[in-house]
């Protein structure tokens, strides 16, 4: 489907919403609301104590339990945590063609800051499982014309996006992800970098799948 006339109304919220409107003028497109980061561990312990979330994988290399993790995004939660989350919020996980909407400023641009091929000033990436994740929005020189941030690296993120019956999309790349190029994790998983469009651009996983690779971020109709 080709690009017709497109409105961007990129208006940041206040917080604690801390999330962008992006108005799309676009046949059979709704406009809908991002979370300006991916969801943080503090945040997704708030919903574990009110009892409306359950506890992600303790393995290692997991987010959750860890020292000094609080900023850093929640990992190792199954798709199935991730929508109870968003659920929770009054939200919902993001279909993978919104992420990419958001990802490339309404498919005009191959990265979320622009043109500009991937620096370590613009993302989290080019780092080992040891190092693990940053905390979100440590890159802002790398967030979209609307100041959603972490749209490259740091972590892939779950969508509602289904696929062959029991598998979700997963968009974005990761922390390990090796600048424009795919590490050899990276490219067997088929994250992007740069987060444009294209069909081998995301991967696809079971519900039930935990992995210190993976987060997320919700979004809403407005």
């Amino acid at each position: 489907m080709e690009l017709s006339s497109l409105a961007l109304a990129l208006v940041l919220t206040v917080p604690p919403v801390k999330m962008v409107s992006m108005a799309v003028d676009r046949k059979g497109w709704k406009p809908f609301k991002m979370d300006v980061t991916e969801v943080t561990v503090a945040a997704y312990a708030e919903c574990v104590d009110r009892g409306k979330c359950t506890e992600p994988a303790t393995r290692q290399f997991c987010n959750w339990q860890q020292s000094r993790r609080d900023k850093h995004p929640i990992t190792c939660v199954t798709w199935l945590q991730a929508d109870a989350y968003c659920k929770s919020q009054g939200k919902r996980l993001p279909d993978s063609s919104e992420w990419y909407f958001a990802a490339t400023n309404g498919i005009t641009t191959p990265f979320p800051w622009g043109n500009e091929l991937p620096d370590e000033s613009r993302a989290c990436f080019h780092r080992h499982l040891d190092d693990g994740t940053c905390p979100v929005g440590a890159y802002p020189a790398g967030a979209n014309q609307g100041g959603i941030q972490d749209l490259s690296g740091n972590v892939a993120e779950w969508t509602s996006l289904e696929v062959d019956g029991n598998r979700m999309v997963v968009v974005g790349s990761t922390y390990r992800a090796s600048g424009n190029r795919h590490s050899e994790n990276a490219s067997l998983r088929a994250y992007k970098m740069d987060g444009s469009r294209q069909e081998k651009s995301y991967g696809a996983f079971e519900k039930t799948r935990q992995d210190p690779e993976i987060g997320f971020r919700c979004a809403k109709d407005l």
